[in-house]
């Protein structure tokens, strides 16, 4: 039995969670005026004469601009910008990004990935979508075209509001600001188009692009180790043990009981096909891996995974009225058996699955907003099926993996085939992008890289440690020279105490206080790192001619006539630092008041 295209969507909404818990949802409050979507027709195939073209929305915020100022673009990458325009608002609760406005004078653009939201070609997929089809639709979603939008973009930006202002790259510094896969996409548009991006902040980057990412849990099972939930790890690894096993015998009637009393909507088959065991294993695997997971990768132990850890342990599932802290110390296998264990696993998943249902079902979004998310996971489920990987999978030769050894690159790959067809019968291919770009291995100027110590993502960035074979490159806070890497390979960063995933937005907010006062210190100065950084460097802001770094893929297309807009010409008029003097002294007293060793993470 084939994936209904409902289980495929839950299967891509995973995979989607797993990598989009990067901007909290940034609300408006009332004192904010509203923000009005912006839409730019730009070519929908950059490097061809294709004549194609397809709209591309934005939000802009100029409250705080002043002439010269430099322009602050957010990348809201693999979701509807709706999840992050509200982080460009004016409110003074909107966290890091409104601040830099704040101190640098700055215009604010929040901007739209090619293919979400509300930016894409007409007639997107359906449920009655062949999925060959699906993968023609989505033949322009590539790394590069949608990079390319950005800089076809910046390069002929205009805003009524601010007539008679150039602000075009060539007239004004550009900033990137994205996290996760937005903050790949900052680094490699510093890289790329240098005369396009002055600067960047490269946030949770996972830019070692890698298929096999068993690397992903890492974090997790580092995190339950430290917080003393080592004996829920023994039992984690246990149970995935477990797993691994009756798949691997193909024991139907443990399996079918196993999702019968874990799961609301299984229907038993009794079938011992291998379609049948696909199916079963999806089955597993999402009740098993995303509940014991939760959003840890966005919230740390917080988003589910304790509760699970504590719920396995309690009196409420074991009905053991005589255990002690101590006695449970290296987990319930260890004190009552596997078998046992089994079924306190089932009623915790059950009782787990329907919390989160219960939560799901308070979400407001109307039909419409609920079939542009549906399609936004299909969409990212697309860039990981080709060019992104970052399947995260078992590693079954480790002590203390957690994941069932039947969730592999191989079961990844056939998961892409049920959606997208042959085309993506290879799986993903990262090679071009990181022979392009470096990698972990990249040393661009003018980029600040920051990471949470706990952030499953980091195990892909340029602060990579988890393998003695991974780089293990120096982080510095010593901020570099304008337009000068850092030397001896070093990292401009810094590693968030007790950060998950690109939280480190929220610049002075009490969301982050459960993760102590080490956490919003860390917080803060890397904020106080960033402000001082762009002091140091956008007075050394220069107009750029068109000569980037990476050699180009292809000469790009022109952008399509657009009323409102202006023809991109090139300007000799050099930037002065006077408009940066300010911002610059006040860099230095954040510097003199942190000291490098407070920046230390």
């Amino acid at each position: 039995m084939l994936l209904s295209f409902d289980r495929l969507l839950l299967v891509a909404s995973f995979c989607m969670n797993l990598v989009d818990a990067k901007y909290k949802e940034k609300r408006a409050v009332s004192t904010d005026k509203e923000l009005l979507p912006q839409f730019v027709e730009l070519p929908l195939d950059h490097f061809s004469k294709n004549p194609g073209t397809f709209k591309n929305r934005y939000f802009v915020n100029d409250a705080f601009y002043k002439t010269g100022g430099p322009v602050f673009l957010l990348d809201g990458g693999e979701g509807s910008v709706n999840g992050s325009v509200g982080w460009i608002y004016t409110s003074a609760d909107s966290g890091g990004i409104t601040d830099l406005a704040k101190q640098f004078n700055g215009l604010l653009i929040a901007w739209e990935h090619r293919y979400y939201g509300q930016s894409h070609p007409p007639n997107r997929p359906t449920n009655i979508t062949k999925p060959d089809d699906v993968a023609k639709y989505y033949n322009y979603l590539t790394a590069e075209q949608a990079l390319e939008d950005i800089a076809v973009f910046a390069k002929n930006f205009s805003l009524a509001s601010q007539a008679g202002k150039d602000l075009r790259p060539s007239a004004v510094p550009w900033v990137m600001i994205g996290a996760s896969y937005p903050g790949v996409r900052a680094a490699w548009m510093r890289l790329r188009n240098p005369e396009v991006m002055f600067a960047s902040l490269s946030s949770s980057a996972p830019v070692e692009l890698q298929t096999d990412f068993w690397e992903y849990y890492y974090a997790y099972e580092q995190a339950l180790n430290d917080y003393g939930y080592k004996g829920c790890l023994n039992d984690l690894h246990a149970f995935a043990n477990w797993l691994t096993d009756v798949v691997a015998k193909k024991n139907v009637a443990v399996a079918e009981a196993f999702l019968y009393n874990s799961t609301d909507g299984y229907v038993n088959t009794n079938a011992n096909t291998t379609e049948a065991w696909l199916d079963r294993m999806d089955w597993l695997g999402s009740a098993y891996t995303s509940v014991i997971l939760g959003d840890f990768q966005g919230q740390g132990l917080k988003g589910g995974a304790a509760k699970v850890c504590n719920a396995l342990k309690s009196r409420q599932y074991t009905n053991d009225t005589k255990a002690t802290a101590t006695s449970l110390k290296d987990g319930i296998v260890a004190r009552y058996g596997l078998n046992y264990s089994v079924a306190v696993l089932s009623n915790v998943l059950y009782d787990r699955q329907a919390n989160l249902t219960k939560e799901e079902g308070t979400d407001t979004k109307t039909e419409e907003e609920q079939a542009e998310s549906d399609a936004d996971s299909l969409t990212w489920y697309y860039q990981t099926c080709t060019e992104m990987g970052f399947f995260q999978g078992s590693n079954i030769t480790r002590s203390t993996n957690v994941v069932p050894g039947f969730d592999t690159v191989a079961s990844s790959i056939r998961g892409c085939v049920k959606a997208f067809g042959s085309a993506v019968k290879n799986g993903p291919n990262p090679t071009a992008l990181l022979k392009k770009y470096s990698g972990w291995s990249m040393n661009p100027t003018n980029v600040f890289s920051t990471n949470g110590q706990y952030d499953p993502w980091r195990a892909l960035s340029v602060a990579s440690d988890v393998s003695p074979s991974f780089p293990h490159r120096n982080l510095t806070t010593t901020i570099p020279k304008p337009n000068t890497p850092p030397p001896n390979g070093e990292i401009f960063g810094m590693i968030i105490a007790n950060g998950s995933h690109a939280n480190d937005f929220d610049f002075n907010s009490t969301d982050s206080s459960d993760k102590g006062t080490e956490h919003r210190m860390d917080v803060n100065a890397a904020h106080g790192l960033l402000v001082a950084a762009l002091s140091s460097w956008l007075p050394a802001y220069t107009t750029y001619r068109p000569i980037s770094t990476i050699q180009a893929t292809a000469v790009p297309t022109a952008l399509p006539s657009v009323t409102g807009w202006t023809e991109a010409k090139a300007t000799e008029t050099v930037k002065t630092s006077k408009g940066y003097q300010d911002s610059a002294n006040m860099g230095g007293i954040i510097v003199s008041f942190l000291g490098g060793a407070a920046l230390m993470s």
